[in-house]
């Protein structure tokens, strides 16, 4: 019984350390609800680049199902740009389970539109 009691606790604590031993911070909630969230403590500054993880929950399902997407980024503060390096998608809000889904976009600068969520992220996280 001791051994269950303790495998279970295992198990669960590995489900769940990725979203819950993260910080996220609500950065932004966009006109149809979704919800954007940064993790200020894992920001990391390299070579005038920003690199940074962010949570997309969506207010309703995506076409697979996704409730969620966790992004690792790297910005360029000081022209307002950002390129996504890695995405995963999840079933559950605020990135929580395992992952449905991984993988790594095209390496393309997107520039933040003035009064964007990509505005919004980027001051945020390069003013951290």
């Amino acid at each position: 019984m001791k051994n269950l009691l303790l495998l279970s606790t295992l198990t669960l604590s590995l489900m769940f350390s990725a979203a819950s031993s993260a910080e996220w911070t609500e950065v932004f909630e966009s006109a149809e609800g979704d919800k954007h969230y940064v993790d200020f403590e894992r920001i990391r500054k390299v070579n005038g680049m920003v690199y940074y993880w962010r949570i997309q929950d969506f207010l309703e399902p995506g076409p697979e199902g996704e409730m969620s997407i966790k992004v690792y980024s790297k910005a360029g503060c000081e022209t307002m740009r950002v390129m996504p390096l890695s995405l995963s998608a999840y079933k559950l809000p605020i990135a929580v389970g395992t992952a449905t889904g991984t993988w790594t976009p095209d390496p393309k600068w997107a520039y933040a539109a003035p009064d964007s969520v990509a505005e919004a992220e980027l001051l945020a996280v390069c003013a951290h």
